[in-house]
């Protein structure tokens, strides 16, 4: 099992909060069945990264199929078991599954009631918080759907809003609500973009996985107003070695991240603090805010 003691008073852990059907799953209405069940692209990928950064990973779902009684709470189980299996033979782990069967106008009556757990309500997030002794500042809710963002913005989470699904009906309800974060293009892009505003206008991009794919989504870099070079890795080579793939290209001052990454970093002020001190090696911490 990937939980570490519940019984941890001490260290505060950390967690990503997933909705399921068009998070990490390709949305399927009303699913009752695990044949009906796939992954979405990188799904895997992405939950692997949450796991080897020592986030615990939880899904928290709305299922309405059991209040309309088209499926039974142990079928959504089997469901959400045979969905950790197959990330689990992508090395990625779920260490727990929660899932709201209420809603208030259920045809199953016992399942009609206005509860708490059901998002927007916070109630299945608030459970996991007390159960594994999370600290909501430094965990995450990701989901498509704005009633994900008001219950992890309730939960006192940073929160994600994806554009993998097609969100839900209540959306249209939360307009005011603004998530953390929005993810509607490549993280890759996102950073050309933030590292522009800071006045960077030359990329160099070490590739390994899928190449082709990325080269052909971002060309020259033209359509961004910068330019982008790429170096071919024969073999993955870390971070010194891919900065020293562009030797004598950089100048004196560069910045070298990872391009799957997400900071709120100011570049612009890390580098004045670098150059003004004799340090050798600058860091800079970065407080997340609702701003």
């Amino acid at each position: 099992m990937g939980i570490r003691s519940n019984s941890n008073k001490l260290k505060k852990q950390k967690a990503f909060f997933l909705d399921r059907d068009g998070t990490v799953i390709k949305h399927f209405e009303l699913m009752r069945s695990s044949a009906e069940l796939k992954l979405l692209p990188r799904a895997s990928q992405a939950i692997k990264t949450m796991n080897d950064n020592g986030f615990l990973v939880f899904l928290v779902s709305n299922q309405p199929v059991i209040a309309r009684g088209l499926a039974t709470p142990k079928e959504v189980e089997v469901i959400h078991d045979n969905l950790k299996e197959k990330l689990r033979q992508s090395g990625a782990r779920i260490d727990a599954a929660y899932f709201c069967p209420h809603h208030p106008n259920a045809d199953v009556k016992k399942y009609r009631i206005k509860c708490n757990c059901r998002k927007p309500a916070p109630g299945m997030i608030l459970k996991a918080l007390k159960k594994f002794n999370i600290d909501p500042k430094k965990s995450f809710m990701v989901g498509d759907a704005m009633i994900d963002v008001v219950a992890g913005k309730r939960a006192g989470l940073k929160t994600v809003l994806v554009k993998t699904g097609p969100g839900h009906a209540l959306d249209e309800n939360f307009k005011h609500i603004k998530p953390n974060f929005t993810v509607k293009e490549p993280l890759l892009e996102w950073n050309i973009d933030q590292f522009k505003r800071h006045g960077v206008s030359e990329f160099f991009i070490n590739l390994h996985h899928l190449p082709e794919v990325i080269q052909n989504y971002f060309g020259d870099g033209s359509k961004w107003g910068v330019k982008i070079n790429y170096n071919l890795e024969a073999e993955i080579l870390g971070t010194a070695g891919g900065a020293k793939s562009f030797e004598g290209k950089i100048g004196d001052l560069f910045y070298l991240i990872y391009g799957d990454m997400v900071s709120l970093i100011d570049y612009t002020t890390m580098a004045e603090n670098f150059w003004t001190k004799e340090d050798p090696i600058g860091m800079q911490r970065t407080k997340l805010t609702d701003d």
